[in-house]
């Protein structure tokens, strides 16, 4: 079983949409999968797949948050 395999595997089983890594500014999701080929995966992080609305709405609870006393 490739490293590829696992990861994909453990983000299915774990309800993941696919991986991000913030630094590169990329993403990708299980259908395709690390499009990259580059197994050096070590700075993406499970995420989910969110809709513009709801990308907007998590940014507001941040910054809710970042503005109380």
């Amino acid at each position: 079983m490739t490293i590829k395999e696992i990861v994909k595997k453990y983000l299915i089983k774990n309800g993941y949409d696919g991986l991000c890594n913030y630094d590169e500014g990329c993403g990708c999701e299980i259908k395709d999968f690390m499009p990259c080929g580059d197994p050096n995966i070590q700075d993406c992080v499970p995420g989910h797949v969110l809709t513009i609305a709801e990308l907007e709405s998590e940014k507001m609870k941040e910054n809710e948050r970042k503005n109380k006393p």
